[in-house]
Order: structure tokens, then sequence, then C-alpha cells
């Protein structure tokens, strides 16, 4: 090889080389930048992570913690200096922490106030109507600490449930706290709330009916359930304090004479709870009454001692009403009109005037079932001369069609059973819909699912409360309420039930569900309004009937519910955050912390995050 080759080669491997070690110097610069945005950035979540730690680890059930017991921590990969203070009271503390990884540092300071578990109160009583009497000898105390609690009533369920029609709620709260104010405990202030389910984060406490759902699905061996209408006559135990249960009775529950029942966590009574005289309930902790009975009786005659609270949650619907069903349909679903197609009407023997396919008033009243519409039914129809749903169906034949619910806000809270040839049974409640279904057109929509006419077998909507239809009467506007329903393209907002084709979604069959009055039933009506409400306030027909002796003792303890509490997730002691100061120090600072200071100081600089 010639000399001038052998320098060329030579040139090229030192350029070659010269071009390596460059490439790998910036690779080395480019890595240590990343570690450094990658230690930035985990020195953070240390920090975080660990004052997080740290915390629950000084919150204690009646307070934080004295001290803590150390001053740094190795965590995850890290190191972690730790400064904690805590007031002499235990009820204030201060926590800092400096984390240090990979060159960077981070501090947290915080300051946190202590809060003790919690409760609303004594009694409270989420119903749609209530009656109380209370003996000025029985006790209702709402103590703790420095305050006095209330007992809370909801407003909520009689306003839901329009009772105002035909009760005076303030005739009712004027009672309620005539009642309170006479006994001789100081938690006889009575707080109403319009939805006591915005007051619950100020107590950090449940809803009634999470509570009783919390309390069934936690249930286990060393619980009890206890059959319907149960009576006790003997001596019953169930719980501690150090170990609270779960005790649920499936009805009343009724203490005879000489019979007690004493316990320590929840209570669970799905009707009545009686407690005769003679009886005894001695229980700490909970007493939650909930039910869906249309009354309810709590007569607490025996000795009734409850250091907690008492919970009255009842789902009960309002009696009275009426219900008249109209039915209109249009089987090509061109509705050159409202009232649709009428031929075959049994109505044209009257005239052409009634613009319906089929009518009935006071449907309740001529069919035995009262409130429940059978639509269809498999081997029977029993309704079909009010419906004449099988007919739509048979003319239909094997058309695909779907059925969907419109304006069921005032479908009565009804319930519904659908049964289709080859597709699992429906049985819901009317306001929930069908469920949402996707149609093949990909939308999502409340409606049941596209099936053939002559497939259907059973369908039966059963309406829990007349009351809740939408009222319709002769004098609110229209002269004659029933026309002015087959008049109106939406039926004048009631609730109805509807089959449509699939194929382009036209109406073919409406069945509108309303209250209706004509004027000559104005008396009529004005009678049977004053009959129930004269039984609802003599507390025998509606609502909560709540009787107090004078061997009666409610008094507000959070000690006895703290136990059932910490154990279904709430009653927690919990803290208020006063505020946070944060600093980070990248790699390089000057004034970067060390590890070996486990007490940093305060230094000027840094990258304050306020």
């Amino acid at each position: 090889m010639g000399r001038a080759l052998l320098l060329a080669v030579a040139g090229t491997i030192i350029f070659s080389t010269t071009l390596s070690f460059n490439a790998m110097e910036t690779q080395v610069s480019m890595a240590e930048n990343r570690f450094e945005a990658q230690s930035s950035e985990l020195v953070r979540e240390i920090a975080t992570s660990g004052h997080n730690l740290v915390l629950t680890q000084v919150l204690q059930d009646d307070g934080f913690k004295n001290t803590l017991g150390y001053a740094y921590l190795d965590y995850q990969g890290g190191r972690i200096n730790v400064n904690y203070v805590a007031s002499s009271d235990r009820s204030e503390a201060e926590l800092e922490l400096t984390a240090f990884y990979g060159g960077s540092a981070h501090r947290i300071k915080s300051q946190y106030s202590w809060l003790g578990p919690d409760f609303p109160g004594p009694m409270w009583l989420d119903v749609p109507y209530l009656s109380l009497d209370v003996d000025p000898l029985a006790e209702v105390r709402g103590t703790m600490d420095a305050d006095t609690r209330p007992s809370y009533y909801d407003r909520r369920k009689f306003n839901d449930l329009r009772l105002g029609d035909l009760l005076s709620y303030p005739a009712m709260e004027d009672s309620v706290r005539q009642a309170l104010s006479g006994d001789a405990g100081a938690g006889g202030e009575l707080q109403v709330e319009y939805d006591m389910a915005q007051m619950l984060p100020t107590f950090r406490a449940p809803t009634l009916d999470d509570l009783y759902t919390r309390s069934l699905s936690n249930m286990d061996a060393g619980d009890r359930t206890l059959n319907g209408n149960t009576q006790v006559s003997l001596y019953r135990a169930y719980g501690t304090v150090a170990q609270p249960r779960i005790v649920r009775v499936a009805g009343d529950l009724r203490i005879l004479p000489g019979g007690t029942v004493k316990g320590h966590g929840i209570l669970i009574v799905e009707g009545s709870l009686l407690v005769d005289p003679g009886g005894i309930l001695d229980w700490g902790g909970l007493v939650l009454v909930s039910s869906q009975q249309e009354f309810i009786s709590i007569q607490l005659g025996g000795e009734t001692t409850i250091n907690g609270a008492l919970l009255v949650d009842q789902e009960a619907l309002p009696p009275g009403g009426h219900l008249d069903l109209t039915v209109n349909r249009d089987l090509s679903g061109n509705w050159n009109d409202s009232a649709g197609d009428k031929s075959g009407s049994s109505w044209l023997s009257f005239g052409n005037g009634y613009p319906w396919y089929e009518h009935t008033h006071r449907f309740n009243d001529e069919e035995p079932e009262g409130t429940q519409v059978y639509f269809a039914e498999s081997g029977s129809d029993r309704h079909e001369h009010r419906t004449r749903f099988r007919e739509t169906l048979d003319d239909l034949g094997s058309e695909d069609v779907y059925l969907e619910f419109a304006d069921h806000t005032y479908s009565g809270y009804a319930d519904f059973e659908l049964s289709v040839a080859g597709q699992p049974t429906y049985r819901r409640n009317v306001y929930n819909g069908f469920g949402p279904y996707r149609r093949g057109d990909g939308t999502e929509r409340m409606q049941s699912k596209t099936f053939q006419a002559n497939q259907l077998q059973d369908f039966i909507v059963k309406v829990r409360s007349l009351r809740l239809l939408r009222p319709r009467f002769d004098t609110e506007g229209c002269a004659e309420w029933p026309r002015c329903i087959g008049q109106d393209r939406d039926r004048g907002g009631a609730f109805r039930v509807q089959l449509r084709r699939d194929s382009d979604g036209a109406l073919l069959y409406e069945a509108t569900f309303y209250w209706h009055k004509r004027q000559d039933e104005e008396a009529e009506y004005q009678a049977e309004e004053q009959a129930l409400r004269d039984l609802i306030l003599s507390g025998a027909a509606f609502g909560t009937s709540i009787d107090m002796n004078d061997q009666t003792d409610i008094g507000f303890s959070i000690d006895d519910i703290e136990g059932i509490g910490s154990r279904l997730g709430f009653a927690l002691p919990d803290v208020d955050h006063k505020g946070t100061v944060v600093r980070h120090w990248a790699e390089g600072d000057a004034d970067m912390p060390t590890t070996g200071n486990t007490t940093p100081a305060d230094n000027n600089g840094g990258d304050d995050d306020d």
C-alpha cells in the first residue's frame, strides 16, 4: 500500500472516530437532560405521594398524633425529610416534606385542622307527610360538645309528590314544631331542608337510601335478618360498642310487654316500629325505619332509649285520584289530525265527533283491577275492550314495531311488564323506560327492542299512584278535557304509551293515562278529597305517625354512631386543609437543600409554585 493511501486511510479513521465521539457526547448530554427532566418530575410525585402517606399516619380518631417518631424516610427510590408539628390539643397540624431524587428536590408545606366524626342530629325524617305527638316528659336531645343539633325534616318528598293540593304544608310544619318544642330535651328545634341531600356534605353523611343499601350489602355472618312482623316478648341483644352489628327486620317490629331489644350498630325496620307499654328498646347507634308502605307507625309506648339517632325514610305514594284512559291510533302513521283514524271505533255509534278510538272514564272504577291496565295478556287480554291493543297488533301482523313512553314524569310512578317471544321479559319502572337500546342506525334510545307485532305476548302497566298522573279537569281551561286530550297532539302533556313502526318511527298507536274530573263531578271530588284529608290528618292513612311517651329518650351521640359509621364507611375523622406552599429545586440551583438537613430552612430562590 502506498504512503499516500495509508495517510488517507488514517485520516478517514481519525475523522470517523471524531464523529463517533461527538455523537456519543451528544447522546450522553441528551440522556442527562432527559434524566434531569425525569428526576424533576419524579421528585414531585415522590413528595406528593409521601405527603399523603404521612398525613394518613398522623390522623387519629381523636385528633392528630402528638409526634411522628421519625425525621426522614426512604421512599420510592428517593429520600424524604419530614418535619411535623401538632398543636398541644392535637386539633391543628403542620406537615412539611422535602423530597430528593436524582439531584432535584421538592417541598410541600401544609396546614390542617382535625375534623371529628359527624352526623346531622338526633332525628332525621325523610317522609312525605308527618304527624307527631310528643309527651312533655319525653326527651329529644341534640347536644354534641358545644353544639345543640336540631331534628331535621326533608321537605323534598312533600313537594315532589305534589301534596300541596291535598294537604297544608305550613299546618303540618307548625304542628311538628309545636310537638317538639314541648319535649324535655335540648334537641326540640326543627330544621326543615328543601333537599336534605344538599346538607349532607357538611356532615359527611350518606343519604338514608344509601345508608340502607350500604347496610344490607355489608351484612356478614354476625349480623341478623328477622322475619317481617317480628314480635319480641323476651330479651334479645345484638352487638357491642366494640363490635357493632346490622340487624334487619323485614317488616314490622313489635316489642311486647316483657320484651327487650338491646344492641349497638344499626337497627333497620322495614315497616312500623311499635314498643308496647312494658317493652324496652335500648339501642346505641342508628335506628332506621325504612319503608315503601303508604302508612307507617312509630309508637314508642314503652321504655325507649336511642343513643345515636332515629332515622325515618318513607317512600310512600299518596292515595286518591282517578284514571282515564284514552286510545288513539292510525296504522298508516299519517295522522291527518290528532285524533287519528277512527274507522272501526266503537264510539262511532255515538257520532263522529269524539276525537279518539277508545275512551274509558274512571277506568279504576270500571275495572276490578283498578290501577293495572292489561294491554296484552297471554290467553286472556282482559282489558282488550278498553285498550284495543291486541286488535292493533293483529292488524299489523309481522310488521316490525317497538314501544316507547312519552311524558313519563306523569306516569303515577307506574311499573310495567313486557314479554315478547324470543326476548327477555322487561320488569321495570316506567320512569326509567326500557333502558338504553342501541338501534340499527347506531343511535341509543330509551325504547323497547324491535319485535314483530304478532310476537308480543304480555304488556301490563300498573299505576302506583293515580294522584301523580297528570290532572286534567274540565275547570282548567277546557270545557271537556277528554275531547281536549284527543285534539291535542301532545295529549295535554299526559303520560302516553306509544307503539311505533320500526322502519321510520311513525306513531301507530297511543294510549294516554291521566286524571280526569268532569264539572258535574266537582262535589263528589271535593267530598272524596275531604274524606282522604281527614284520614291523613288523623294520622292513620298516609305518611308517618310518631308517638313518644314519657319514657322516650332519643339523644344524639356521635360516639355511639361512630362504630357503625366506621364499619359502613362514614362518620370517620377527616381533615380540613387550611393551605399549602410548594417549592421546587432543579439540579444546579445554588440554594438546594441537603438531605442531611431534616428540617430545611426557608431559603430564598428556587422555583415557587404557590
